[in-house]
């Protein structure tokens, strides 16, 4: 193995100067875990239980007042599909908004679709999404923390996506929601360690990260110009996506500009987008392409790294040498028996419009 990395100077620099040394980090972050106030984790799932049997009665009242069958409403299975697709579209009548082999679909992204035209799959959605936050956080959690520390310890591994990015497991404590109010009531549960005299948690993160790596990459004018100009980039492109001026952009087109932004360097399609940020594919797709519209470069740069990575099967960190993908390979085996020449379903990859 040592010869094989020698052989290659970009790869070596990054073992010998990056990996190899941030191997003591992570194990002294595992060593060390995290702090838990477990009493807070047993009284959110008490709440978060009697939430869900509360939303059980009315989803069962709701769909005793659609289905009369005798004692349908309170034996339904309300994880069966093919129960639920009685209820949803014979007794409802909602929109079928995609099909199956079984029949229409009633995933959770089907579920959150037909939450807007009816409460019981409204009350459906948000009934799994407490069964989840319970049986993943609140209920294994307290039993997961040493007795004689009152910490989890995680372990993080470091070359287990294909990305390069850290993951946790053992628990993943990465992915705990952070925005939602339930996420919200989870993290209270982590606490600084009071014992070795912390009394609170610091939170640090890059401002706008990814679009500044974009800026630097892709080359593009305007978009290096505002960071060097110190712009709100979210709020910069809200204004070119809404036709309104930068003072006058709302906390949505925010919001929805962030989306956007972020989404396209992700690869994020319209339809993708669409469902982001709640609004029709048609009207997502007109974003895409006022983005790009602003940032030309940002196109050209985007297509050329995705075009170069799939037919090589690898791509390059400007770390690193040539970092090799399962996912990259089966893509780039899909793209060579795809006509280059098909039309793609998302205007992310159209030729930039005239400037």
């Amino acid at each position: 193995m040592r010869e094989k990395i020698a052989a290659e100077p970009a790869l070596e620099r990054l073992a010998l100067d990056l990996e190899t040394p941030l191997v003591e980090t992570l194990a002294e972050m595992e060593l060390s875990g995290i702090a838990i106030e477990p009493e807070r984790f047993r009284a959110a799932n008490a709440d978060f239980l009697r939430r869900q049997e509360t939303l059980e009665t009315e989803i069962r009242a709701a769909i005793a007042a659609v289905d009369e069958t005798p004692g349908f409403a309170e034996t339904i299975n309300l994880n069966s599909p093919k129960q639920l697709q009685r209820v949803l579209f014979d007794d409802l009548k909602l929109p079928i908004i995609k099909k199956t082999k079984t029949g229409p679909s009633v995933d959770a992204e089907v579920l959150e679709e037909l939450a807007l035209f009816h409460p019981i799959p409204e009350k459906i959605v948000e009934l799994r999404r407490l069964t989840k936050l319970r049986g993943t956080y609140l209920e294994p959690l307290p039993t997961q923390a040493l007795p004689s520390t009152g910490r989890v310890c995680a372990t993080f591994n470091q070359a287990a996506t294909a990305t390069g990015r850290l993951s946790s497991s053992e628990p993943n404590l990465q992915n705990i929601p952070a925005r939602s109010e339930n996420g919200k009531i989870i993290r209270a549960g982590f606490v600084p360690d009071a014992s070795l005299g912390f009394d609170a948690f610091v939170s640090c993160d890059y401002s706008q990260i990814e679009l500044r790596v974009l800026a630097h990459f892709s080359g593009d004018p305007e978009l290096r110009r505002a960071f060097a100009d110190g712009e709100d980039v979210h709020a910069l492109v809200a204004s070119r996506l809404f036709g309104v001026a930068q003072a006058d952009v709302t906390p949505d087109m925010r919001r929805k500009a962030k989306a956007v932004n972020f989404g396209l360097v992700y690869g994020q399609t319209s339809f993708g987008l669409s469902k982001a940020i709640n609004v029709s594919a048609s009207e997502a797709a007109a974003y895409i392409d006022a983005f790009f519209a602003t940032y030309p470069g940002v196109l050209t740069f985007s297509t050329a790294f995705s075009t170069t990575a799939l037919d090589a099967g690898s791509f390059k960190r400007s770390s690193d040498g040539a970092a090799r993908s399962p996912a990259f390979g089966a893509l780039a085996v899909a793209k060579r028996s795809t006509s280059r020449s098909a039309p793609r379903s998302t205007p992310s990859f159209k030729e930039p419009p005239p400037t």
